[in-house]
């Protein structure tokens, strides 16, 4: 994962709000301003590790903390629900399902998976933790 380099906007009791700047491949291009996408956008981020005595304003660069594995994300973000899906589709397919049928199953799989991801919220705030360092 590369690290990001991003500004504190809020200090709170036991974290901090840092504001990356995502930008795209056309945020270099020299007709951007022709161009009709987005080439910026603007993310809020909570983070738990960082040095002390941080203010509002300073620039901080945001790694992953140790143990957090960036791959686990992916895994549970795609992986897991398209291969789900997939195998799901295929089985009720083969079986002759209508396709009414297979659409509101695919549906409901996916809020039972969605809701599944919401319980673990505390799995993943430990395991895709951020840390922040300042930029000197």
């Amino acid at each position: 994962m590369e690290c990001k380099e991003g500004t504190i906007r809020q200090v709170k009791d036991d974290r901090i709000v840092v504001l990356i700047e995502r930008r795209s491949a056309c945020s270099a291009c020299h007709a951007r301003g022709a161009c009709l996408s987005s080439d910026k956008d603007e993310q809020l981020l909570e983070v738990t590790e960082y040095p002390l005595g941080v203010q509002v304003g300073d620039r901080v660069r945001l790694i992953p903390a140790k143990g957090g594995n960036p791959l686990k994300a992916v895994l549970f973000a795609f992986v897991i629900p398209i291969v789900l899906l997939a195998s799901i589709s295929i089985g009720m397919n083969m079986a002759g399902v209508s396709e009414e049928i297979l659409l509101v199953s695919l549906v409901g799989v996916l809020l039972l998976y969605a809701g599944l991801l919401k319980l673990m919220s505390g799995y993943f705030d430990q395991t895709f933790r951020l840390r922040a360092e300042l930029v000197k």
